[in-house]
């Protein structure tokens, strides 16, 4: 389990994602995007947890949204699915997961879900979809005053793309448990993306690449490149065309 951030603001949501996956004895494999944009309404998606099942647990999430087309919508039919799973099946057995769901509605504005394995902290439930206020962070344990002097009331109003790096850089240097292996390492690398989520459309950006190198730990010493253009990954209008197979559906046609 590596890690994200969110940071909302009033017209838009900001979000800081890593790109790392590796072993269960920490060996740096691959690197991928961990950002799901919906392409019919703002919404985007990430997790931290086994590579495949959060994949999965996002393209669902994607499915659903494609369907209804609208981000208070699909969070409501998330929750449905949800709960049937939890009932369906009890106590989860599987390995730990979070997954973060942050979009906009005409009818409620912005908002942000998390949906985790367990209760990772007071008051979240387990396998429920919970309401998310303001910043969340999800990740290493990263000591609070080194975190406060990088995030605080002055530095968070000129964006993630100010303060992002240098908190990434403090994540990435902070070993954690991982839980699917039982080991403790450095998790943060790869790349970080700063995805923006507004009224219009979701964009991601590449704020900054490590050059960690494949099958090794994550060598913590290795200095970052900052992209101070942000270099483009990838970005997701809003389609307003009806899915062929949500056409289908409401006709009756498929099921």
């Amino acid at each position: 389990m590596s890690m994200f951030a969110t940071f909302p603001y009033a017209d838009r949501i900001e979000m800081l994602t890593d790109g790392a996956n590796y072993t269960k004895r920490g060996n740096f494999i691959l690197e991928t995007e961990k950002v799901w944009r919906s392409r019919h309404c703002p919404m985007m998606v990430t997790g931290r947890g086994n590579t495949k099942l959060i994949g999965e647990l996002a393209a669902a999430c994607l499915l659903i949204a494609d369907e209804h087309r609208n981000f208070a919508k699909a969070i409501e039919h998330i929750e449905k699915h949800i709960n049937r799973w939890r009932e369906a099946n009890g106590t989860y057995q599987g390995t730990d997961f979070q997954l973060l769901i942050a979009g906009w509605s005409p009818e409620f504005g912005f908002g942000q879900f998390h949906i985790g394995s367990r209760d990772f902290m007071p008051g979240m439930s387990v396998l429920g979809v919970d309401t998310v206020w303001g910043v969340f962070y999800a990740g290493p344990p990263i000591d609070p005053e080194k975190t406060a002097a990088i995030v605080n009331d002055d530095t968070i109003k000129d964006g993630a793309a100010s303060f992002g790096p240098k908190l990434c850089q403090l994540a990435r240097e902070t070993p954690m448990l991982n839980a699917d292996g039982g080991r403790t390492f450095p998790s943060v690398g790869g790349h970080i993306d700063l995805t923006t989520l507004t009224c219009d459309g979701v964009e991601t950006r590449r704020l900054m690449t490590w050059p960690d190198r494949r099958f090794r730990k994550i060598d913590t010493s290795l200095s970052p490149v900052v992209h101070g253009d942000q270099l483009p990954v990838g970005k997701t209008a809003i389609n307003t065309a009806v899915p062929k197979w949500v056409e289908a559906r409401r006709q009756g046609v498929a099921a």
